[in-house]
Formats: C-alpha cells, structure tokens, sequence
C-alpha cells in the first residue's frame, strides 16, 4: 500500500505493483472481508492521491498500480484519479471492484477505459448461487457474468480474484479454471487466495475455513 512505500527509500527491495486505496465505502457486506463494510468516513482526497503517486513515482516509478477501496467505483472522482494516474506515467492501471456498478452501467466502464483504466481485477468466487450467499452474503453470480460481459465489451481484460473457502468453493476450482479458459478473451489470469476470518465475520475459525498457500498450490 502506498503509505507504506517509504521503507523501500533506503536500497531496498523495488516494489512491482502498488495498490492505492481510495475510499473506506463499500457497497457490500462480505463475511470473508476482513475490513468493516458500510464504514462511514471520507473519502481519500483528491490532494492526497495526487501527493500519494507522486511519492511513489519518486521511490518506484510507473510500476502497475491498483486501485482499490472499500469499493472504489463509489468515490465520486474515481476517472479523474485514473486520468491523474495515467498523466504521471502509469500504464497499468487497474480496478479492484466487486462489480456492482460496472455490472450495469456501460458507458461508466467506457469512461474509465478513456480516462486510462487498463484491467479490471474482479472478485469471482464461484459459479453457483450458494457459494455467492455464504461467502459474500447474497447472490452474486449474476453480477459477476455481466461485469466480465462489460469489461468484453470495453476491450479490456479481467483477472478473476477468488477467494477459496474450505467446505464452500473448493470443489469449484476446476470449473473456475475452464470458466477463465472459455473466457479467455478477457479472463486473462485467475488468483486464487484463501479466505481469512480474521478481524472479520466469520462464525468458524481460520483452520476450519481457510488454506495455507502450499494446500493452495
């Protein structure tokens, strides 16, 4: 996270992505989530991102850069931000969204893709109803199918973000895999990270519910 970036000042490893949280908002509720969903507060300001890039063009460079909340397509400057990010260099700019918004507002996506969005990186924990309501709460299938139908139509490409659950999606991996391959068009990568109940809404624990990178691999 960009805050953090000034540990790398001092010869340091170089940093190969950077992720820029602009809003605590979000629109869902997800038990997985380990952050408080519907937290009030403001919004990053417009000054703030703008000094945040610029701190790490000086310590890293253009490196890929991800922007994320909370949900940040509610931040009401979000394609200024891009556009600003895209003015200082940056060419890999890409969103970390639930897919709410996008799912049903085209030429919102269209704009962001002018602004200079490159890539969506898009919660996709499933294919099936239930593994929607017990992970995020309520059933997202539906809005996931038509915000990669979007991000199609805006000639740019996704990577699907799951989030593996023991007991839950585990037994949907394959299927997640051959959904990206006959999507192949835009799904361009699949990341795959267990979900951790920690700070947040679980009822079971870690153990029970998450996996360790190498169960992962």
């Amino acid at each position: 996270m960009i805050p953090e970036l000034g540990r790398f000042r001092e010869g340091g490893s170089r940093p190969m992505m950077a992720m820029l949280e602009i809003t605590n908002r979000c629109n869902m509720s997800c038990p997985v989530c380990f952050t408080d969903a519907y937290r009030k507060g403001p919004d990053l300001a417009f000054e703030e991102i703008e000094r945040r890039l610029d701190k790490l063009l000086e310590i890293a460079g253009p490196i890929p850069l991800q922007i994320s909340g909370g949900e940040p397509t509610l931040h009401p400057q979000l394609g200024d931000i891009i556009a600003l990010a895209r003015s200082r260099g940056f060419r890999n700019i890409e969103l970390v969204t639930n897919g709410i918004v996008i799912s049903t507002a085209q030429d919102y996506l269209d704009e962001l893709v002018c602004r200079g969005l490159t890539a969506v990186y898009l919660q996709f924990d499933g294919l099936s109803e239930q593994t929607y309501k017990t992970i995020r709460g309520q059933d997202m299938s539906q809005v996931r199918h038509k915000s990669i139908a979007a991000i199609r139509r805006a000639k740019i490409c996704c990577t699907l973000a799951v989030a593996v659950t023991r007991g839950v999606n585990d037994g949907e991996l394959g299927d997640i895999v051959r959904f990206g391959i006959a999507n192949i068009d835009t799904v361009r990568a699949i990341n795959f990270q267990s979900a951790t109940p920690f700070a947040g809404r679980y009822e079971v624990s870690s153990r029970e519910r998450s996996y360790s990178l190498d169960e992962l691999v």
